[in-house]
């Protein structure tokens, strides 16, 4: 029976710890055997049961303060290091396993861009996953706070593209914190009717650069599904349901 891994990406404070630890405690009031995986080694703000924490290995406070290099750089360091000690980590994996049981596997990831455009560790830690016998899917995580500003949420649907492209495996698209937007229906009603429904008298009249760029952007955003991303509120049981409905379909899709 294979291992499945979800991969939790998303920009730092998108919510993928807390996201992550509700999944956990659902899929564990469902009778799920999970475990949740920390390979941020700055990470501090999780549950320790059920966990396998890099942090044990490589703290980044410590790296930070022995080297006199920034976070950023630190977290760097720890991906060049994990990626080439792989054995503690499927040590660790293995150390869970239940023959009798399929194993859920939640790997919380760093969320500095560095790490998904010129810098090839993840990817090759993936690579290296997908040559056992583990099934890989992702859990991109967008904050909904970027709703606001059609600016910023080019430059967040764009880095997410980034990730998918480096990564190369399945993904689901999630916006967080919608709880906490106000008139979050709205505001996302309004984006989508004004990206989507583009008349031929608006496109004639698109001349300045800023605009034509603006255009593209939202055609290669709705092209690769982006602008569809499915809104998980915290404080609904049946959000979360929904999203273990989809991860669950998502996971069989692959196999």
């Amino acid at each position: 029976m294979k291992n499945l891994i979800i991969l939790f990406f998303g920009p730092p404070g998108s919510g993928k710890t807390t996201y992550s630890q509700f999944l956990i405690d659902s899929y564990l009031s469902l009778n799920r055997k999970v475990i949740y995986v920390n390979l941020d080694c700055l990470n501090t703000n999780f549950f320790k049961k059920n966990s396998i924490d890099f942090k044990e290995i490589l703290n980044g406070q410590e790296i930070m303060s022995e080297l006199h290099i920034g976070s950023n750089s630190s977290i760097i360091l720890s991906i060049d290091y994990l990626q080439n000690n792989l054995e503690w980590l499927e040590i660790e994996m293995n150390s869970w396993n239940n023959l009798k049981k399929q194993n859920y596997f939640f790997f919380d990831f760093p969320g500095q861009i560095e790490l998904y455009t010129h810098h090839g560790g993840i990817k090759n830690l993936i690579q290296k996953l997908n040559k056992n016998t583990f099934t890989l899917s992702s859990l991109i995580l967008s904050d909904a706070f970027y709703w606001y500003d059609k600016t910023n949420y080019h430059m967040l649907a764009l880095s997410n593209l980034m990730v998918i492209f480096n990564t190369e495996i399945p993904f689901f698209h999630i916006l967080t914190k919608t709880d906490l937007l106000k008139n979050y229906n709205t505001i996302c009603k309004n984006y989508k009717e004004t990206t989507i429904f583009i008349t031929k008298a608006k496109l004639k009249d698109i001349f300045s650069w800023s605009n034509k760029l603006n255009f593209s952007l939202d055609n290669i955003i709705l092209d690769f599904g982006m602008i569809n991303p499915t809104p998980i509120n915290l404080t609904e049981t049946s959000h979360l349901l929904d999203l273990i409905k989809h991860l669950e379909k998502f996971i069989q899709y692959s196999k």
